[in-house]
């Protein structure tokens, strides 16, 4: 069989799985209600693109997703991301950090190693937050021989080789430049520093597609001291969509809006959809302050609209879950109207996973199936993956419910 005939056979057995996927999802026991995205006017402007996106008026779409552990892990999202980029096309991995060098945990699809050791923080700590970017985190270092190296691909099926590289670093007087290059050798490495597009921002064209690169501190002058990431974007030349993921582990919606550089950062990106899954850790604070909770959720989406003011939004809901792995957890449910009663009054979309999985009490039913991790907090892998199909098929449901008024 040719090379040619085997990609598509393969092509085709993907797109059956998907198939099968989207028909099967929405009748798991734990679907009780409509699986649809409320408030789906909000998304026109989203929606038009993709619509240009499939008659090839538009050659790529950015979207952030934006959550805790279930995204920084790409649980959740990597459903959505595959489902979005089977269906519309793969224009690239986008932000991705290196989170070993961070001492956490990241999704299977990259790869990241260094020879030394850095300092890092991530939002969810106060001392440090303040210095922390897109991606939620940050890595410093003043090791001015230090090395980097990015991989992708890995255990993942879906192609992410990349010709287009994105830097997010300090830029400043004090900074090392950064060489990079898609082998280990130095002759084939290039100055970042002169592909910088804006401050603290570098975009560079490699050679050809790779699924590797190195990058290495470069000291230009004695004032230069250290360095320090924010994340990376892959891409390539494809048309498509580009699925950008921002989590951290244990997050809240006051730890990114409390982030200065979070926002303005985001501008990199360039979203035409930003997808919010945040709330489950607000529910388990000492004290649930609902006031404070809408005062947390208005901040983030505030900044994210000043900075990025053409882009939809898709606030997610959490699901139930336990308090001290048995006890049905009431701040759950407020935190689920909350955020619905916010994106009501904004204009912007909601998709209700508490209300679609059976709201309150219905925890039970996620550990029933198996989908709940033991702890009654988190989820099997088995778990998030409904949750991010569930969440796939009502976006493209609403999108397929668009495109027929566009034919009227």
């Amino acid at each position: 069989m040719s090379s040619g005939r085997r990609a598509c056979s393969l092509l085709i057995a993907l797109l059956l799985v998907l198939v099968t996927k989207a028909q099967s999802v929405e009748n798991h026991p734990m679907v009780v209600r409509p699986n649809v995205i409320s408030y789906p006017e909000n998304l026109k402007p989203f929606f038009q693109l993709l619509y240009m996106l499939e008659k090839k008026q538009v050659h790529q779409i950015n979207v952030l997703h934006i959550g805790d552990s279930h995204i920084q892990a790409d649980l959740l999202s990597r459903e959505v991301r595959m489902g979005l980029q089977t269906t519309f096309g793969n224009s690239g991995r986008g932000l991705v950090f290196p989170y070993k060098q961070a001492n956490s945990n990241g999704p299977p699809s990259t790869r990241s190693s260094s020879n030394t050791t850095w300092e890092a923080g991530r939002n969810v700590q106060p001392a440090y937050r303040s210095r922390t970017g897109v991606a939620g985190f940050y890595l410093n270092t003043t090791n001015q021989y230090a090395r980097l190296t990015l991989k992708t691909n890995l255990a993942d099926s879906t192609e992410y080789n990349f010709n287009h590289l994105g830097i997010l670093y300090n830029s400043g007087p004090d900074s090392y430049a950064i060489n990079v290059g898609d082998t280990a050798k130095p002759s084939n490495y290039v100055d970042a520093s002169t592909n910088e597009i804006a401050p603290g921002f570098v975009s560079l064209k490699m050679p050809a597609l790779t699924n590797y690169v190195v990058l290495e501190n470069d000291k230009p002058n004695a004032s230069a001291i250290h360095m320090q990431y924010y994340g990376f974007v892959m891409e390539n030349e494809m048309p498509g969509i580009v699925y950008h993921v921002a989590g951290v582990n244990g997050a809240q919606y006051g730890n990114y809006a409390g982030a200065p550089l979070f926002a303005p950062q985001t501008q990199a990106l360039g979203p035409q959809l930003i997808i919010i899954s945040l709330g489950t850790n607000e529910a388990f604070g000492v004290k649930f302050d609902s006031l404070q909770m809408v005062k947390d959720i208005d901040s983030l989406i505030t900044h994210l609209q000043d900075n990025n003011p053409w882009a939809s939004f898709i606030l997610t809901t959490p699901p139930d879950c336990f308090k001290r792995r048995k006890y049905n957890n009431a701040n759950i449910a407020k935190m689920a109207g909350i955020i619905d009663g916010y994106a009501k009054e904004n204009g912007l979309a909601v998709w209700n996973m508490f209300d679609i999985t059976g709201g309150f009490g219905s925890a039970k039913n996620w550990r029933k199936y198996a989908l709940m991790a033991g702890d009654g907090i988190h989820f099997q892998r088995a778990g998030y993956a409904l949750q991010g199909q569930l969440l796939l098929k009502a976006i493209l449901k609403s999108y397929n419910e668009y495109k027929e008024t566009v034919k009227k």
